[in-house]
C-alpha cells in the first residue's frame, strides 16, 4: 500500500487547505487577472476509501492566500484586499460577504470562539517603504482591539488558547495576549522564522538560513529560551507545519517536497516522505488519529499521506526465517 495518495490535481499552484468538520477547503491560484492562470477555492469530502469527492468550487475573484473558520462555521478566505465570508450549507460552500480593506492583505485568522479577527496587510507610505501591520478585531461587538506594527512582512497568523495570537514574521514572532493585554517578542538568535505552532506552554517554531541550514526549535512560553533545537540539515527549508491532534506529533512541509515528522517531547526525527515534486504550501493533519496528512503545493497537487513508518523489509525477513525454523525444528523433533 501506498504511504501516499494523489486526491486532485489543478491547473494552478494550490496555497491553503483546512479541515472543517469533515470538510476539507483548498484555496490557491496564480492571479488570474494578470496571468491568465485561474484562481481556485473548492469544497470536499473525503470518503471512507480515501478518495474525494468534490462538492463545489466557489466563485473567486482573486488568488486565495488564506483560509480560516471558527467552530460556529464561519469560513473567511483572504483574496488580495479583500475578506470574503463563506459557510457551509447543504454540501456546498456560499458565499455570504465580502469586505474590502484599505490594503493589501497577506494573512487573516479568526480565533476558534469566533470572537476575535486577526488581519495581516502591508502597504507602502509616503516615503516609499513598505510597511506591515497587524490589527485584531472584536467581531462581538464590532470594534478594533488594537494594531501592532511589525518590522517584516507577516507570513503566518496563528491562534492559541486563551485567546493569544502569534504573529510571524522573518525577524521574529510577536505574541499578544488579548485578555491580558500583553504583547512580547521571541526570536532567533541566527535564523529567520518560517512558522509556529503552540500546544500548552510551548512553541515549536521552524527558521533557517537560505541554502545554509533549517531548524527545528521547542521553546519555553513562560521564559521565551529554547528548550531543544534539531538542525534538519538540509539547504532547503521547512514552509509550513502542523501538530497533531492527539499532540504527538510534528509535521514539517519542505520546499523540495517532502514532508517531515518529528516527536513533540524531544524533537526526535519520526519519519520522512517524498509526495510532493515541488514547494509544500501548506499542511494540515486530516481527522482525529493524528496518523495522516493534507498537503497542498506549488506542484498544483492536493495529497493524503500516511505518516506511519513503513514496515522494514528485514522485519519480515526475519518472521519468515523464524517461521521457517519453528517449522523444521518441529520436523526434527517428530523424527
Amino acid at each position: 500500500m501506498s504511504e501516499w495518495n494523489k486526491l486532485m490535481s489543478t491547473e494552478c499552484p494550490l496555497l491553503r487547505v483546512v479541515c472543517f468538520k469533515g470538510y476539507v477547503i483548498i484555496g490557491g491560484g496564480g492571479g488570474q487577472g494578470k496571468t491568465g492562470v485561474p484562481d481556485y477555492l473548492g469544497l470536499f469530502k473525503i470518503r471512507s476509501d480515501g478518495s474525494m469527492k468534490k462538492l463545489n468550487i466557489a466563485d473567486t475573484d482573486n488568488t486565495v492566500t488564506d483560509i480560516t473558520y471558527s467552530d460556529d462555521g464561519n469560513i473567511i478566505t483572504v483574496e488580495r484586499n479583500k475578506i470574503r465570508y463563506y459557510k457551509i450549507e447543504n454540501d456546498e460552500l456560499v458565499f455570504h460577504e465580502e469586505i474590502e480593506q484599505d490594503n493589501m492583505l497577506s494573512a487573516a485568522q479568526i480565533s476558534s470562539d469566533g470572537k476575535y479577527l486577526a488581519l495581516g496587510y502591508k502597504f507602502v507610505d509616503d516615503d516609499g517603504n513598505d510597511i506591515s501591520r497587524t490589527l485584531i478585531k472584536n467581531l462581538e461587538n464590532d470594534s478594533d482591539i488594537g494594531e501592532y506594527p511589525l518590522d517584516s512582512r507577516i507570513l503566518r497568523l496563528v491562534w492559541c488558547p486563551n485567546s493569544i495570537l502569534a504573529i510571524v514574521t522573518k525577524p521574529e514572532i510577536t505574541i499578544v495576549d488579548i485578555e491580558n493585554n500583553t504583547t512580547t517578542s521571541i526570536s532567533h538568535p541566527e535564523l529567520s522564522t518560517n512558522g509556529c505552532r503552540i500546544l500548552g506552554d510551548y512553541m515549536y517554531t521552524i527558521q533557517f538560513l537560505p541554502r545554509v541550514r533549517s531548524t527545528l526549535a521547542k521553546w519555553d512560553l513562560k521564559t521565551g529560551e529554547i528548550i531543544k533545537e534539531v538542525s534538519m540539515n538540509e539547504k532547503y527549508h521547512a514552509t509550513s507545519m502542523d501538530i497533531s491532534p492527539c499532540g504527538e506529533y510534528i509535521v514539517l512541509g519542505m520546499a523540495k517536497g517532502d514532508i517531515r515528522v518529528y516527536n513533540t517531547a524531544n524533537l526526535s526525527f519520526y519519519n520522512k516522505l517524498n509526495p510532493h515534486e515541488f514547494v509544500v504550501s501548506d499542511i494540515t493533519f486530516n481527522g482525529e488519529n493524528g496518523q495522516n496528512v493534507l498537503s497542498t503545493s506549488l506542484d498544483y497537487t492536493l495529497v493524503s499521506t500516511s505518516i506511519r513508518r513503513k514496515r522494514r523489509k528485514y522485519v519480515i525477513m526475519i518472521a519468515i526465517i523464524i517461521l521457517l525454523l519453528s517449522y523444521f525444528m518441529g520436523m526434527f523433533e517428530d523424527l
